[in-house]
């Protein structure tokens, strides 16, 4: 199975090549590499078939043709792909953060709807999600100094959100200082000459959702 932006399809590796079968889209990819790998994803390496049968009415044909432009966008930087059960890399938009300030993104309302508009596709969440994943949250600090990352989060009844949170946490371009993780928060402050990158890993089956994030720098040195 080939995930990439929270959607599904078969792979099947073939003896002189491989092929994707998309029944939601009615599309087929068909490549002469032997595996769907995010590098063949990206380089766009392989042949689009749109699939519909001969009784379908008009305007289903032109649906699923124009949905071969779906995986046009896995040659975007921010998109990957990934076999079921190997570790999917998310990317979050940049979080900007003025010089001894504060971003705030998101509304305090138990939803996450607002998050995936601001942020991403992927990024409207944290930790497990269909797949193992790192997340990479980048921030753009303007001084250099003490900054502190918190997400607010939604947990829930499934069996993901309702498991107890957890996740790897370092830092890129700075020095973690302490990683505070709670059922509904996940805090984490860090050192950085100015810009860095957050990352948050998945170590189990236990992620959650996002309500809000807010970025501040707490102090300079």
């Amino acid at each position: 199975m080939l995930t990439y932006t929270g959607h599904t399809a078969a792979a099947i590796e073939l003896e002189h090549g491989s092929v994707l079968i998309d029944p939601m889209f009615g599309i087929m990819l068909v490549s002469e590499r032997p595996a769907l790998t995010d590098e063949v994803m990206k380089a766009q390496d392989f042949k689009v078939f749109s699939l519909f049968e001969a009784s379908d009415p008009p305007e289903m044909r032109r649906a699923f043709q124009d949905n071969t432009q779906i995986y046009s966008r896995l040659a975007e930087p921010k998109s990957f792909s990934a076999y079921s059960g190997d570790r999917m890399v998310a990317r979050s938009s940049t979080i900007s953060v003025a010089a001894f300030g504060e971003t705030v993104l998101g509304a305090r309302d138990d939803s996450s709807v607002d998050m995936f508009a601001i942020l991403g596709a992927w990024s409207d969440h944290v930790g497990y999600w269909y797949e193992p994943v790192t997340h990479f949250w980048p921030v753009d600090g303007r001084w250099p100094g003490l900054y502190e990352l918190e997400m607010t989060l939604i947990d829930g009844d499934g069996p993901v959100l309702g498991e107890p949170f957890e996740v790897d946490v370092t830092v890129g371009g700075g020095i973690a200082l302490s990683a505070e993780m709670e059922s509904k928060t996940l805090r984490v402050r860090y050192a950085s000459m100015s810009s860095a990158v957050v990352a948050t890993s998945s170590i189990g089956m236990s992620g959650r959702r996002i309500d809000q994030v807010k970025v501040r720098q707490l102090g300079a040195f």
